[in-house]
């Protein structure tokens, strides 16, 4: 026969596997929230990873433009060197006359220095004479 001293002990046997129960059950849904954010953050990331490769390919196709395009501009300025000047001398100016280097008085007019008489006269004294630029 079974006895009174038994049945509590399956009693608190039961009880024990019903607390367990509840506890892994409450352990499992917080596990599954656990999943489906983790899984949520997931999908977020990979949309974040595709658009950044989408905008990396798309940095990547103008970085390759913009060097097409100095690749191009470098040619044309090679080109541009490669072809003999009109009369091989100095490269001419506007209205298909040549340059001539600036004179001291030319040079000066731009800035705050002022011209001393000595330039001024080395300026004027030049005019037959082959001009030296001074740059000391």
């Amino acid at each position: 026969m079974i006895s009174l001293e038994q049945i509590r002990l399956l009693e608190a046997r039961v009880v024990k596997a019903v607390e367990l129960i509840n506890t892994l059950k409450a352990e499992n849904n917080s596990l599954r929230a656990a999943i489906d954010s983790a899984q949520s953050r997931m999908q977020d990331l990979e949309k974040l990873v595709g658009d950044l490769k989408t905008d990396q390919r798309e940095i990547e196709r103008g970085i390759l433009r913009a060097i097409e395009n100095l690749d191009q501009l470098e040619d044309e300025v090679v080109e541009d060197e490669d072809r003999p000047e009109s009369s091989g001398g100095a490269p001419e100016g506007p209205a298909g006359r040549r340059a001539s280097p600036p004179s001291r008085r030319e040079e000066n007019a731009g800035s705050d220095t002022p011209v001393s008489q000595d330039d001024t006269e080395d300026a004027d004294n030049s005019g037959t004479e082959e001009q030296e630029l001074d740059i000391f």
